[in-house]
């Protein structure tokens, strides 16, 4: 099979200052093909394409059948499913493109360890785009596995002329009693040679990606949500109470969705002594299983890590079903499409006079703004000694809303939801027990840690 990360071939006959040249005006990148099938699910194709910078069109398209064979299992891995192929392209855009001058590189198969090793710490220690912050551990390493399992892949089909099988990444050999090491994904587990460095004193620090918040600031950060964005409120509940990943609350639909109701509530009716009607909810579930085109525009929602029915902890019934009712009320003069989402985004398509379903970027974006501007400002010259100690680590941290699904892990277990790993996976939304054991063999250190607390919990549910 042709290599097909390199520039077109005719470019191999050009001395080097003319390729130098000529590579100047081309940059790889990803570009992501949705379709609908006949029964409306979507599915994605990942694309890298190599594209002429001045007129921004494409002169090489790589279809994802390439992609598979250069990738091997690395798009099939669930903590790389989405971005190795931008972990590649940004590696070719390094090696073939950005650096030409010093290592003399046109296609993949002639890259060296050295090189991998040069991109994987200018990574490291460049800003991101979005948060304007250097990139978190899991970040680096994800870039890191991805870009050294796709130089294996190439080397073990013969494709590489620096780089042998098995010099970049290998399976852990089993221990001596026999039992093979797995990784989260079911896989052997890997070791690579390419190490990242962290400068500890974080003179020229690394941000480190906080996932552990007090509790209160759960509650806090519901409050001045219903205050500063009122329609976003349910979908942190929904973080806070079920686990769920932003892409696939995303893709929650009101009940009357054509694509059938994203939030199922099974309960039964009582009656006060004055005749009110009162709605006790017994089994709460979602119905993340596909994808749907929730938007005209095609604009994607977010990623359904797994796709299944997901049900709800019993103990958090209540809290869910008051936010569900609320957020009914707050949304029911708002015009939507057709597709009927739950979530909307903020602003209205002016242009189409509706408001379109909420994408996982947006909801980003409105998570990090409450996060930014009101809840991290509180926490600076709060009385808790606590809540202030977590506003100084944040100065050295990111912060992103899957925070919010480790506040879930850990209050599911204190609120004595589960009681074994597969009901916590199941809650959870994971493919393999490894998370939830995790949790779960710590529960006693989480119960000590947090016993000044369950006291917030018990006053969030009832709210």
């Amino acid at each position: 099979m042709p290599n097909p990360v390199s520039l077109p071939h005719k470019a191999g006959s050009l001395s080097d200052a003319e390729y130098q040249k000529l590579v100047s005006h081309f940059r790889f990148s990803v570009r992501t093909v949705r379709y609908t099938d006949k029964k409306d699910h979507v599915h994605k194709i990942h694309t890298v394409i190599l594209k002429n910078t001045d007129t921004g069109l494409p002169v090489c398209i790589m279809k994802e059948s390439d992609i598979q064979y250069h990738l091997c299992d690395v798009t099939n891995a669930s903590t790389m499913q989405s971005t190795a192929p931008f972990s590649l392209a940004g590696f070719m855009n390094f090696a073939l493109i950005d650096n030409f001058q010093k290592y003399k590189a046109r296609s993949l198969g002639s890259v060296t360890e050295d090189m991998v090793l040069d991109y994987i710490q200018a990574y490291a220690s460049e800003k991101t785009v979005q948060t304007r912050e250097k990139p978190a551990l899991t970040s680096i390493i994800t870039h890191r596995n991805a870009v050294c399992q796709c130089l294996d892949a190439l080397s073990a089909s013969g494709d590489m002329a620096h780089i042998r099988p098995g010099q970049l990444v290998r399976d852990i050999a089993p221990v001596s009693d026999g039992i093979s090491m797995v990784s989260r994904s079911g896989r052997p587990a890997r070791s690579y040679s390419i190490p990242i460095i962290i400068d500890d004193d974080r003179t020229d620090g690394l941000q480190r990606l906080q996932r552990d918040m007090p509790l209160e600031l759960g509650e806090r950060l519901v409050h001045l949500s219903e205050v500063y964005d009122p329609t976003l409120t349910f979908a942190i509940i929904l973080m806070l109470y079920t686990g769920l990943r932003q892409g696939e609350i995303c893709n929650v639909r009101r009940v009357d969705s054509p694509y059938g109701a994203g939030i199922i509530i099974q309960s039964i009716r009582t009656r006060s002594p004055d005749g009110t009607v009162i709605v006790h909810p017994e089994a709460i579930s979602f119905d993340i299983r596909y994808d749907f085109p929730l938007r005209s525009d095609n604009k994607r929602l977010g990623d359904i890590k797994k796709n299944r029915p997901q049900p709800v902890c019993g103990v958090f019934n209540d809290t869910i079903y008051r936010y569900y009712m609320r957020h009914l009320e707050l949304i029911k003069d708002m015009p939507c499409e057709d597709s009927k989402p739950m979530f909307l985004s903020r602003n209205i398509d002016r242009k189409a006079g509706v408001y379109r379903a909420m994408s996982a970027s947006g909801l980003r974006g409105r998570l990090n703004t409450l996060f930014q501007d009101y809840l991290l400002p509180s926490c600076k010259d709060d009385p808790n000694d606590e809540i202030r100690l977590f506003w100084q680590e944040m100065q050295g941290h990111t912060w992103g809303g899957h925070g919010l699904r480790h506040w879930f892990s850990v209050n599911i277990i204190l609120a004595g939801g589960v009681s074994d790993p597969t009901e916590l996976m199941s809650f959870r939304g994971d493919k393999s027990l490894d998370s939830a054991t995790r949790y779960l063999r710590g529960k006693k250190a989480l119960m000590e840690k947090y016993k000044g607390s369950l006291d917030v919990l018990a006053r969030m549910m009832k709210g």
